[in-house]
């Protein structure tokens, strides 16, 4: 090499000292960052390491040096002598001893019997850290390492004690929910409930406290806690009292946890917000039904065919109801209603019966006569048909 290079070198390497000995701290670190790592970087780090070896900060930048050079055993060295010492930058230390554990972990092939091993020594190893006193700067990189190493659970544990460390209230809140849904993805949502129900009652907007509110039920519902997702309910209601959507919820809470007089309850409710709603309608009778409440049911049902006066299913349903309650007449009216629009056979045949019962001969005669264009009557249903022709004509003969 020539002096003149040698020259270069040299002043270039006193240059770097100056810099390296009187640059603050973040911009030392934001030099190295920039810096392509290099042999000579590390001698330099390494004299002044000799000169201030209390120097936490620098140790640090040699080991990301040696990383960086894929020097992995030295750099282990400058960490080992870190966590040692319980320094404040400890931690810092640990999770770049953790990231050099995965970069080795991540080498093993897939039929390696180590990997299982590692990734448990790994898994153990964040979350280890994760109990520590963190400093609120590597919240970050600790969650993003628990990610990487399948620990959700860990994840929304960090995120939790990062929002108790938010000044701000809405990043408290982005957190929380970032926890929360951590901990469904982690199979626990349970803990997720918990995290949107203390969020519904740390904030005052109202939109923000109905949003939690609904989470927290959908959670306790995918959760199995139907029994606790109710007595929220009950506290949500208080402060919503008129809010569909979370009546809705309560509802299927309800069924869900076999309760039919429950849901009938918040059922009523419910429909009170939307009386003429032939869903809401629909929905209620079905559940008065379920209770054995005929009468509710049937009154629903009416109302259902007034709102809606076409529909073959409530006028059906309103017949069947109507049987039940031991009214035929009503029950053959909305049966006869069927049989003239559908010109079906079950609805004819049910009509017949009705109207056979209650000696209505002429709409028995009106049965089989749209029964006869369908298919060839028995010879039982000829002799019904004779018979009702005889009492319609003796009626006829009377008057």
């Amino acid at each position: 090499m020539s002096n003149y290079r040698k020259l270069i070198l040299f002043g270039s390497g006193l240059i770097l000292i100056f810099a390296l000995m009187f640059h603050k701290e973040e911009q030392l670190k934001e030099l190295f960052q920039l810096a392509k790592p290099d042999h000579i970087s590390v001698l330099y780090l390494r004299l002044l390491l000799n000169i201030s070896p209390e120097d936490e900060n620098l140790r640090i930048e040699l080991a990301n040096q040696y990383i960086n050079l894929g020097q992995y055993e030295n750099a282990r060295d400058e960490l080992n002598f870190l966590i040692l010492q319980n320094g404040h930058t400890a931690i810092d230390a640990r999770l770049l001893l953790l990231e050099i554990d995965l970069s080795d972990y991540f080498l093993l092939s897939n039929h390696d019997v180590r990997r299982e091993i590692e990734l448990e020594k790994l898994q153990a190893g964040i979350t280890e850290i994760s109990k520590i006193s963190i400093p609120v700067a590597l919240f970050p990189k600790i969650i993003k390492l628990s990610l990487e190493l399948n620990q959700p659970s860990t994840a929304a544990d960090l995120y939790y004690q990062w929002a108790g460390s938010e000044p701000k209230i809405n990043g408290k809140f982005e957190k929380l929910k970032e926890a929360a849904q951590w901990y469904i993805a982690a199979g626990l949502p349970d803990k997720a409930a918990g995290i949107y129900h203390e969020s519904y009652e740390l904030t005052e907007d109202a939109a923000l406290a109905r949003q939690f509110a609904l989470l927290t039920l959908q959670t306790l519902q995918s959760a199995g806690d139907s029994k606790l997702a109710v007595e929220y309910f009950r506290i949500y209601q208080q402060r919503f009292p008129e809010d569909a959507e979370l009546l809705e919820e309560a509802i299927n809470i309800s069924l869900r946890n076999n309760a039919p007089e429950q849901a009938y309850e918040f059922g009523s409710l419910r429909l009170a917000l939307d009386p003429e709603n032939p869903e809401q309608l629909r929905k209620q009778y079905d559940r008065a039904l379920a209770i054995g409440k005929t009468q509710q049911a049937l009154a629903l049902t009416q109302r259902l065919i007034e709102i809606v006066p076409n529909d073959d299913s409530s006028h059906e349903r309103l017949a069947q109801i109507a049987e039940w309650s031991q009214q035929p007449k009503l029950a053959v009216k909305e049966w006869l209603w069927l049989a003239r629009k559908r010109k079906d056979t079950p609805a004819i045949l049910n009509t017949l019966r009705l109207s056979t019962q209650l000696n209505l001969h002429n709409i028995t005669i009106e049965m089989f006569e749209r029964l006869s264009n369908i298919r060839e009557l028995s010879k039982e249903e000829m002799n019904n048909l004779l018979y009702a022709y005889d009492n319609m004509h003796n009626l006829s003969s009377k008057r």
